[in-house]
């Protein structure tokens, strides 16, 4: 019985920092947030260093693999 049922292959988990989660929305209100979201941040990528913006993310796990 060695043969593998399922394979993963470099998988993550991000979590940005200080920012608070949303409660579930419609499809319209996601789709705007995502649209809103492109164009600020297009306007404040000219204002702040992309640096900062790396400094407020944490990664729980990076390139995982494994199989069962």
């Amino acid at each position: 019985m060695n043969e593998t049922a399922l394979y993963v292959e470099k998988i993550g988990k991000e979590y940005q920092l200080g920012r608070k989660q949303a409660a579930y929305k419609t499809i319209r209100e996601s789709l705007t947030a995502t649209a809103m979201r492109s164009v600020s941040y297009m306007r404040s990528f000219r204002q702040r260093d992309r640096k900062a913006a790396q400094a407020e993310r944490f990664w729980a796990l990076r390139d995982v693999s494994f199989e069962v």
